[in-house]
């Protein structure tokens, strides 16, 4: 049966038992990514509070910190974030873990995972909020500049190198890895900026198509 939560997290503070946050990582140091999720899929616990309590703790206490939750506390969004990819969405259904692939690093797509968490959760407060949601343009992904940013820079070029078309995979670099602005990118691509805004959109489509086939999204 599912475990619901690791030990020592949100029950264990009321019996003040609470393991230090961040875990200290012993079990897991060391180990690779086709080590520890086998480890996390059979729900072992050492692995499993070391990983999600230890290892990711940084990059979940920066995401508090910095983007929409609906958590009180960072503990609090450990355990959801352990919820949501941990726990089959439905009876008989396959967890997110399980679509893990592998074509980047495991601590990277949990935290790419977790940001569209928040975005997801900011995008239901604001229709609570506003209730004449549709007549606003929102775009319906993440930033792609802060996903990047979340990942290494070494699993964005893998990303980058299954892009079918060249100049499109120049452009994201300069633009988004590299931090260029638009004007300075299209210069250095010698592109009127009118071409390049196309070439842009058409760019950022392209990659986001490969980059969700890659993490599984």
């Amino acid at each position: 049966m599912f475990n619901r939560r690791p030990s020592g997290t949100q029950e264990g503070t009321k019996n003040g038992n609470m393991k230090k946050l961040p875990v200290l990582c012993k079990l897991i140091v060391g180990w690779n990514d086709h080590q520890i999720v086998p480890a996390l899929l059979k729900y072992k616990p050492i692995p499993t509070e070391e990983f999600f309590y230890g290892k990711c703790y940084p990059m979940f206490k920066s995401l508090h910190s910095r983007y929409y939750t609906d958590c009180a506390e960072v503990l609090e969004f450990i355990n959801e974030m352990y919820l949501d990819i941990m726990q089959p969405r439905t009876i008989g259904k396959r967890c997110k873990l399980e679509l893990f692939n592998f074509q980047c690093a495991l601590h990277n797509w949990v935290g790419v995972i977790s940001l569209r968490y928040c975005y997801a959760a900011f995008k239901k407060r604001k229709h609570e909020i506003f209730t004449d949601a549709g007549d606003r343009n929102e775009d319906e992904s993440p930033s792609l500049f802060v996903e990047m940013h979340i990942m290494e820079r070494e699993d964005v070029e893998k990303i980058l190198a299954m892009m079918a078309n060249e100049r499109y995979r120049e452009i994201i670099r300069l633009r988004y890895l590299d931090g260029y602005t638009n004007e300075e990118t299209a210069a250095k691509l010698g592109m009127e900026m009118s071409n390049y805004y196309n070439k842009h959109l058409l760019a950022k489509a392209q990659y986001i198509a490969v980059y969700k086939k890659e993490m599984g999204l």
